[in-house]
């Protein structure tokens, strides 16, 4: 994992990870995350996820999302992911819920 703030308001982030489901079945990820907050109440993010599983086929799908802050500090994240590697188009909806362990 390597992240860089490229001002007060932008950031970069890059992981990558290997995964092991068990026996000879695993997988390499590959995930960048750019992402920009105009204030302390919302964040916009753009993500480009590459998945390579030992047995199965290579994806690479983008992602841009939404995530709005409350008052609580939790926060309610919306946005649409889609394949982008030239295969079959897969448009899913995001949803998420950001919070502290134990909120």
């Amino acid at each position: 994992m390597a992240g860089r703030s490229l001002s007060e308001r932008t950031f970069l982030n890059t992981e990558v990870a290997l995964r092991e489901y068990g026996g000879s079945c695993g997988a390499t990820r590959f995930d960048v995350t750019a992402g920009w907050r105009p204030n302390s109440r919302w964040l916009a993010l753009g993500q480009v996820f590459y998945d390579a599983p030992d047995q199965g086929e290579e994806v690479i799908r983008a992602q841009v999302t939404l995530v709005r802050f409350l008052n609580s500090g939790r926060g309610i994240q919306i946005g649409v992911r889609s394949r982008i590697d030239g295969d079959a188009e897969e448009v899913m909806l995001v949803l998420g819920s950001w919070g502290r362990r134990g909120d």
